[in-house]
């Protein structure tokens, strides 16, 4: 689970980081012959094909669009994310704490819980 920002801006860096990263393609008519067909068959520029394929951006306004879309149906709630992302540290640490235990004699349950649980208070608190 990451946190991503609710909306794509300039300030935030999506801009910058973003625009110009996506093509679409969309055929042209070939501005030699005009897809004409008496004079597209020798056409050079387009081989007698009468047009030609065209690569262009994607505007920055549709990028944020599909953004906001994705957040709309796939978002949750920072407060929401947040617990995922605490549940999932301390069954981390657990599971790495079974696992010393099993391994190493003197190993304490109790402090590796202690530690799981700071980080969970870690991540919470830079949320805020």
């Amino acid at each position: 689970m990451i946190l991503m920002p609710e909306r794509l801006t300039a300030e935030n860096g999506a801009k910058a980081a973003l625009i110009g990263e996506f093509y679409e393609t969309t055929p042209v008519q070939c501005h030699e012959c005009h897809g004409n067909p008496d004079d597209r068959e020798e056409c050079e520029i387009c081989d007698g094909a009468g047009e030609l394929t065209q690569r262009v951006p994607v505007q920055w306004t549709t990028i944020k669009e599909i953004y906001k879309r994705a957040v709309e149906l796939l978002g949750q709630p920072q407060s929401d994310a947040i617990g995922e992302a605490v549940a999932a540290e301390r069954e981390r640490n657990i599971g790495a704490c079974r696992k010393i235990e099993a391994g190493y004699i003197g190993a304490r349950m109790g402090d590796c819980a202690t530690a799981s649980h700071r980080c969970a208070e870690a991540i919470q608190s830079a949320a805020k």
